[in-house]
């Protein structure tokens, strides 16, 4: 009775056993499955993202591009600004020149304007006496003119006079004139009369000999 007991409790023991390993084959055979679903969708997850790790190395390495190109550009145009940035110091280094010399020409020329107002002022003053001058020599003048006004009634009255002995002097003159025109015209045509008994006198000729 005991050992059919024991036996009982084995063949228990052995379907438990069973059941418990079947029970631990399906749980492991469901385990294996719900880790072979995992792993198919982990590796479905690692295509997709080396798939968009791929696509993100392209857009980096076309973004890398880009830079590289930009930064070309962006260079470029830095040593561009750069001469840019030369030449407006070298024009404002002229400018400044330029704005130090027009401040000496500016100084110069209120020296020069002082120096101007004060030669005007000079020659206001000189203005002034000539204008004295001048109004002395309008009076000096004026009775200068009524001198010779006086001077000038007094010379036709002697103009007058000379001229009536010059008149007096040229008549007596022409009629002395016409006297020695009578008289030459004698003594012409006494020298013409003699001319005609005149008798001419020629030497020998040597071949006459």
């Amino acid at each position: 009775i005991m050992s059919q007991g024991i036996h009982q409790q084995l063949a228990e023991a052995q379907q438990t056993a069973a059941r418990r390993i079947a029970e631990a084959t399906e749980q492991h055979e469901a385990a294996h499955a719900h880790i072979e679903a995992r792993l198919l969708d982990a590796l479905a997850e690692v295509t997709t993202l080396s798939s968009s790790l791929r696509s993100e190395q392209l857009t980096h390495e076309q973004t890398k591009v880009q830079l590289h190109g930009e930064l070309t550009v962006v260079r470029a145009a830095e040593a561009e600004r750069t001469e840019e940035l030369k030449g407006e110091r070298a024009a404002h280094a002229c400018t400044q020149a330029e704005l130090r010399a027009t401040c000496q020409e500016r100084d110069t020329l209120q020296c020069n304007l002082a120096l101007a107002e004060r030669e005007l002022g000079e020659l206001r003053d000189e203005r002034s006496t000539l204008f004295d001058q001048v109004r002395s020599l309008e009076e000096q003048v004026s009775a200068a003119n009524a001198t010779v006004a006086r001077e000038r009634t007094s010379a036709a009255r002697t103009l007058a006079d000379g001229e009536m002995k010059h008149r007096v002097e040229l008549e007596r003159a022409a009629a002395s004139v016409k006297a020695e025109e009578i008289r030459g015209r004698g003594l012409v045509k006494t020298v013409r009369e003699l001319e005609g008994h005149c008798l001419l006198y020629t030497s020998p000729s040597p071949r006459d000999s």
